[in-house]
């Protein structure tokens, strides 16, 4: 729960500061009020990335093309931090070349962040290559993907990729309390999004099961406040001055979590 937390957060704080914007703070760092159709282009430019890294042949001329100049990069089977054209070239020379290289299908999930003229995708994949006895490796790995926008066009100018770390045994109790209450607030969102005007859907017993377990997780609690949810005695209550797109963007990215 506390890594679907962190990601929600970014989603709900983003577009929470767009929707209520204070007179005088508003500055080119601040999340923008990015529309579905902006971070999908953004997910466009990271599939991109994946689709010409994984293509048969040499096509490590083809990637260094998506990152600018100056762009620095840090690549998952590289110890070093490359700077510039050349030393990135020459890791695409390697990676891009691994015979059979895949992006496992349905494995890419991501989050993005927009800043005026810049943006920043962190999520996951997976690697997979055929082993010599036909067998395929599967290499869990995260990202972050900082993009400048080009004219129509994203361009990458910070790349971290790494494999994902073996989670230490004190967290994953809270790994493991994760489905139930996720459950149950995916349902609270979906419900309000799709029927907005319905008082019945903005209204949760705390004192009810669904109640009683979303209380016993303080991460799900975290994250309905987050969403604009206030507590009124007994009852957790969507207001109806919430804003909805805010709800929107929490709801996409817990169902995101959900299936990851």
């Amino acid at each position: 729960m506390a890594r679907v937390a962190a990601f929600l957060t970014v989603n709900i704080v983003a577009s929470s500061a767009s929707a209520m914007p204070v007179p005088g703070s508003a500055s080119r760092w601040t999340p923008s009020a990015a529309t579905r159709e902006e971070k999908a282009s953004v997910d466009a430019a990271t599939k991109k990335w994946i689709d010409i890294v994984t293509s048969p042949g040499d096509s490590s001329q083809s990637v260094l093309n998506l990152y600018a100049d100056d762009a620095v990069f840090l690549g998952s089977v590289s110890e070093d931090v490359r700077v510039g054209p050349l030393d990135i070239k020459n890791y695409f020379d390697y990676f891009a070349d691994i015979p059979g290289l895949r992006v496992k299908p349905g494995s890419f999930k991501s989050v993005v962040q927009i800043f005026g003229d810049f943006a920043i995708s962190s999520g996951y994949y997976e690697f997979q290559y055929p082993k010599d006895n036909g067998k395929l490796n599967t290499v869990p790995a995260r990202f972050t993907f900082a993009y400048r926008r080009r004219g129509d066009t994203w361009e990458i100018v910070n790349h971290h990729s790494s494999k994902t770390p073996e989670q230490p045994e004190v967290l994953k109790p809270v790994a493991a309390s994760v489905p139930n209450a996720l459950r149950i607030v995916v349902a609270i969102l979906k419900n309000i999004v799709e029927h907005p005007y319905e008082a019945k859907f903005r209204a949760i017993n705390l004192a009810g099961i669904a109640g009683k377990e979303l209380t016993s997780s303080p991460d799900a609690m975290s994250l309905l406040h987050n969403c604009g949810f206030v507590e009124e005695g007994t009852t957790l209550v969507f207001p109806a001055s919430a804003p909805i797109p805010a709800l929107s963007t929490a709801l996409q990215t817990l169902q995101t979590a959900v299936s990851a």
